[in-house]
This record gives C-alpha cells, structure tokens and sequence, in this order.
C-alpha cells in the first residue's frame, strides 16, 4: 500500500523536457531507493584499486559521448578560473549537461549568504583574532607533512574561503551570468518530485547512504542535487553515451575520498544507465577543457 502512494506521489508530475517522464523519474526513485539491484562489489573493488593507486578521475574522455553535471560550489566559480571564458565557450558546445534543479536554487542562495556576509563584520573580527593562532597550531600539527591529508585540509580552507568571499561585485555577477547564458540554451535544469524523493532521502540519511549524510543542516542538498542529476543522466542517456561526470569541489567523504568517488555513488549510476561514473572537480574540468581546446588546436 505504501509502496502504491509512493508510486502515485512520483507520477504526479506532468512530463516535460526538463523534469523527465513520469517512467523516467520512477526509474530513478526505485534505484535510490534499492529497488534496484546494485552491484557494490565491484564498485567498491574499483574504488580501493584507485585508492591504492593514488588514482583520480580520468579526464581522457570524449565530449561528444559524456553527460557532464555540475555541483553549486562548481557552477559559481567557473567565471573565476584562470580560463573561465575557454570553460564558457566549451560549455555553449556541450549537447549533454545537466544543471540539478536544486543547484540553481542553491545559487541565488549562495549569493545572497554572500551578501549577509558582508555585514558580519563582528564575526570577522573574531575569526582574524583567532587566525594567527590556529594557524600557527595548524603548522606546528603538521610539521614536515607531505601527505594527502595536508592537501585535503588547505582544500577545505580554500573551499571556506570561497564561501565566504562576497560574490556580488559587477565583476562577479557578469562572470556568473555569461556561465549561465552559455547553459541557457543547451543545458536541462531537472527536478524530481520533493515530497514523494523527501521521505526518501531521511530513510538515506539516517543509513549513512551517500551523498549528503555529512551535511550539517541536514536540509538534504546533496541528496536532492544527486537525484536531480540522476533524472538528468536518465533522460539523456542514449547508445552514444559512455560516460557521466559531475563536477563538484565538495571533499567531505559522502562524495569521495583522496578524489575517488564514493562506490555507492557509481553503484547507482550503473544501476540506472550501466554507464561509468566519475567525480572531478572543477580544476580537473579546466584541464579538461584546455586539453580539448590544444588538440582542436592542432587539428
């Protein structure tokens, strides 16, 4: 009976280009929800052979036959790249992109935190007071350390720095309109169905099912970025297509780690399209781009 009103709540939707058939989102509720068979062995296997191997996402893929996503923390810092206009022009050629739903959302959220920042001139002041200190604690802890957990951590700080740096400077703004015009016209911007894909993502959460467990507010983003993006995947999986990318520079471990993806994550996306699933970040992307713009270059 619940699994009926489950099923009822998904096909409430009308289709359309964007959001998918009502087929199409159920397809992707039943694989989140396990009523799809998954194969995470193997996902796992390949996941600890890259780990051993200190191997990340491969960027020797071909555009022609790759679906590519993009997170929040990707999509507004494309314009800040050191190429940020070759990553724009690249984007106006891409058939096969996927903006979630609940990306654009979080991106007028994002600016205007940005905004309220600005004014949190109290806080700022106690976290400089604090800096000189913790930094000094932060050096003294890692001492001659080389690893990749001292990479991971200045990660997470630049991370927080982006955050919190104000993004509503004309300069800014147009970098980030010109990143969303060049998707305008190519991208689709999918939503699945929040309170049906709702209750869903608390029975996820509370099993530590990735991604979005690590999120502090517990609001669900992460989750309903993957679902979003999953739909996408789905309604432009065709034969041509080999391989499904999403761009994010999230390092908490729900999404990878030492930037190899978290197993589950490629479960599933074999599961939905039995195609091959990869995390980069948004630097990996930008080499990405500069490497098909050289060998265009030489052809």
């Amino acid at each position: 009976m619940a699994e009926d009103k489950i099923n009822a709540e998904v096909d409430l939707p009308q289709p359309s280009a964007d959001n998918g058939s009502s087929d199409q989102i159920r397809r992707v509720f039943e694989v989140l929800d396990r009523k799809v068979k998954l194969n995470p062995l193997v996902k796992m296997k390949e996941a600890l052979v890259s780990l051993k191997d200190g191997r990340e996402g491969e960027i020797n893929v071909r555009n022609e036959s790759t679906v590519f996503g993009f997170d929040t923390n990707a999509l507004v810092n494309i314009g800040n790249q050191e190429k940020g206009d070759d990553i724009i022009d690249f984007l106006k050629r891409q058939k096969n992109v996927v903006i979630p739903g609940q990306v654009i959302q979080e991106t007028w959220n994002f600016i205007r935190k940005s905004t309220q920042n600005q004014n949190q001139n109290q806080n700022l002041i106690n976290i400089r007071r604090m800096q000189k200190e913790d930094v000094e604690s932060i050096r003294n802890l890692l001492g001659d350390d080389k690893s990749r957990h001292a990479s991971e951590l200045l990660q997470e700080l630049r991370n927080l720095f982006e955050e919190y740096q104000p993004q509503t400077d004309t300069k800014y703004l147009n970098s980030l309109i010109s990143t969303i015009s060049s998707l305008e016209a190519t991208a689709i911007c999918p939503f699945v169905p929040r309170d049906s894909f709702l209750q869903l993502a608390e029975a996820r959460n509370k099993t530590n099912t990735p991604p979005g467990f690590r999120d502090s507010d517990k609001n669900h983003g992460d989750y309903f970025v993957w679902a979003d993006f999953l739909l996408g995947v789905y309604i432009l999986d065709n034969l041509s297509i080999e391989n499904i990318v999403l761009v994010t520079n999230d390092t908490k471990n729900d999404w990878s780690t030492k930037g190899v993806a978290h197993p589950i994550l490629g479960a599933e996306v074999e599961a939905l399209c039995k195609k091959r699933f990869q995390l980069w970040d948004l630097k990996q992307f930008s080499d990405y781009v500069k490497l098909n713009i050289d060998s265009n270059h030489l052809q």
